[in-house]
């Protein structure tokens, strides 16, 4: 998920759809998102937060390539996942910075 206002991105699970009709395309998504946190090595992991950040957004933001979130480490209670598509993300979002939306 692509925000303009912060310019940032996030990882969640879609939970729903929404379209004014079946054959349409979905305009608006429901996420529950992940919040990033630092890792070790700083490298960029991600995790549940303790207050569940929901939201309903413009499908027009959505990256929609399935990932898999990995377990990096579980320590004091949390666990910290990572995602083989990070890299992947970052490039786009780096692109999106540059260029805007509506040009990815």
């Amino acid at each position: 998920m692509y925000w303009n206002n912060p310019r940032t991105y996030y990882w969640g699970k879609l939970e729903k759809l929404f379209r004014d009709d079946v054959d349409q395309q979905a305009e608006e998504a429901e996420f529950k998102f992940l919040s990033r946190k630092s890792g070790i090595d700083g490298e960029i992991c991600w995790d549940w937060p303790t207050i569940e950040d929901r939201d309903i957004v413009d499908t027009a933001n959505c990256f929609w390539d399935p990932a898999l979130a990995n377990l990096k480490s579980a320590r004091r209670g949390r666990s910290y996942f990572v995602f083989e598509e990070q890299d992947k993300v970052q490039e786009k979002f780096a692109f999106l910075q540059k260029y805007g939306l509506h040009n990815g």
